[in-house]
């Protein structure tokens, strides 16, 4: 597997992996309309032109794109989705880490995730506290989600 930074053309294959990972929730409690507003056939033009202006990162499997995660400026995951047929091998936890490292740099005091409550448990292992559920209204359609934080640690100099 091989991460880097996201370039424009890997748009149109991000919208693909976003679409199955999205969908492939119908088996884990929620409902085809609700997927279908979250992620309809026809991608919103308007989300995804904001990924052109987020730090986001890809992670490729023999030059096929199988995870991505894209943060707003102070921490806020806006896009954090790995292809269902690749979940459970460290991807997820590679985007991660590198998305740590980026804030530390910055000096943001924490990340933040609109998680699915599938993933609340991922999110958790990586160091992710529940805040409170929270609802999205997509199309008409609630979707449920889970606001979770994750404080970042920055040493003292000690003089």
């Amino acid at each position: 597997m091989f991460l880097r930074a996201y370039r424009r053309d890997d748009k149109r294959r991000l919208q693909l992996l976003y679409f199955a990972s999205v969908h492939d929730l119908v088996t884990q409690g929620y409902a085809q309309p609700q997927l279908d507003a979250w992620a309809p056939d026809v991608p919103d033009k308007h989300t995804w032109a904001e990924l052109d202006d987020l730090y986001c990162i890809v992670v490729e499997a023999q030059k096929i794109p199988v995870g991505f995660a894209a943060v707003t400026d102070g921490g806020l995951f806006r896009f954090f989705y790995v292809h269902p047929t690749m979940q459970g091998k460290g991807i997820g936890r590679a985007l991660i880490k590198q998305i740590e490292r980026f804030a530390r740099k910055k000096s943001w005091p924490q990340l933040q995730v609109m998680a699915s409550t599938p993933a609340q448990g991922f999110f958790e292992k990586n160091g992710f506290v529940f805040q409170e559920e929270q609802k999205l209204t997509l199309g008409g359609v609630v979707i449920p989600f889970l606001r979770m934080t994750k404080p970042l640690m920055f040493a003292v100099a000690q003089t």
